[in-house]
């Protein structure tokens, strides 16, 4: 009477989360499960990857040893570091990606070379790169120097390795980037940089979810 992706269920079976189930023929709706949201660190030299492309390179989730349905929402370079969210919901990690749903991902920069207002201004304006477009920024630039500065860039799009590319395309080389905000979320909610720290969800977010009233 029961299939699984319209093969019939034997005792014992299992489903994975996105199963289809059929009772008789007629599709079951799973009862919703509240979603759940860790905050790690990620160092630099580690992956966001569960299958490794490069085993060479270690990654995040070996070291965070979460459940295996947990996804990490959004993603950081090799070289990147700084604030990962996890959460076991998928489509919890989909809308927080999704630049129209408005979260601002916040990253702490040290660039070499000269910083100067239209720069600032090109990254507040939004960039195009090699045929990329790249969506305005909020700039504020700290600790300037002649050939030295700390940026902090708030974003709502997480392109690969966009702020390296708009960096370079300016002539700015980066030394050091770091996310230190995801939405609600901020690097400062971590105790230090090797505990993983379970987190509510904030109504803002479950306000994403297709169950939520």
């Amino acid at each position: 009477r029961i299939t699984v992706n319209n093969a019939v269920a034997s005792l014992g079976d299992k489903a994975p989360p996105d199963a289809r189930l059929k009772l008789d023929g007629r599709a079951l709706k799973a009862a919703p499960t509240a979603p759940r949201v860790w905050l790690a660190y990620k160092h630099k030299g580690e992956q966001v990857a569960k299958a490794a492309r490069d085993e060479k390179i270690p990654s995040v989730f070996s070291r965070v040893r979460l459940q295996p349905h947990v996804c990490a929402v959004g993603r950081l370079d090799v070289q990147s570091e700084g604030l990962l969210v996890l959460t076991s919901c998928g489509e919890l990690a989909r809308a927080m990606e999704l630049p129209s749903n408005e979260l601002r991902r916040t990253y702490e920069v040290i660039v070499h070379g000269r910083v100067t207002a239209s720069k600032v201004a090109a990254m507040r304006r939004g960039v195009r790169v090699a045929g990329v477009k790249y969506a305005p920024m909020r700039v504020l630039v700290s600790d300037a120097r002649d050939n030295r500065a700390t940026l902090e860039l708030q974003c709502r799009e997480g392109k690969n390795r966009m702020i390296r590319r708009i960096c370079d395309h300016l002539r700015l080389r980066v030394s050091r980037l770091r996310r230190v905000g995801f939405g609600p979320f901020r690097v400062g909610q971590l105790p230090d940089q090797n505990t993983v720290v379970r987190v509510p969800v904030p109504k803002r977010l479950r306000a994403f979810l297709s169950g939520a009233a």
